[in-house]
């Protein structure tokens, strides 16, 4: 009886496996009706052969010069009115709405006038 309805068990899962592949082979049409789905009828516009060579395209792209990375010693030697400027991901743009981490660069170093521009993203 146990290996009777442990075999239906097996062919039920089977079973829902094969629909499941099944339903992903469908080709999917875009549902959204917006400006890059709806046909709009008019013509390409025609492009004008003077404006190529302004075109940055990633085969023709310039690459940027390599320079040498600057040396660096630590700690840091500050000197008045020197710009920080933080570059990062979500960890530095958050503190740019609270501003703790400015602060205590303010208070450790009161007289230099020490700007800090938050450039995260």
């Amino acid at each position: 009886m146990k290996s009777l309805l442990s075999l239906m068990i097996v062919l039920a899962i089977g079973l829902c496996g094969a629909d499941a592949q099944q339903k992903k082979k469908k080709k999917r049409t875009p549902k959204a009706v917006d400006g890059k789905n709806v046909e709009t009828g008019k013509k390409e516009p025609a492009k004008n052969p003077a404006l190529a060579p302004f075109g940055i395209y990633a085969r023709t792209a310039p690459l940027p010069e390599r320079v040498p990375p600057a040396t660096t010693t630590l700690p840091l030697k500050l000197s008045p009115g020197m710009k920080i400027c933080y570059v990062g991901n979500t960890l530095l743009d958050r503190e740019g709405g609270f501003g703790h981490f400015e602060a205590m660069i303010q208070q450790q170093f009161p007289g230099l006038n020490l700007k800090v521009r938050n450039l995260c993203w």
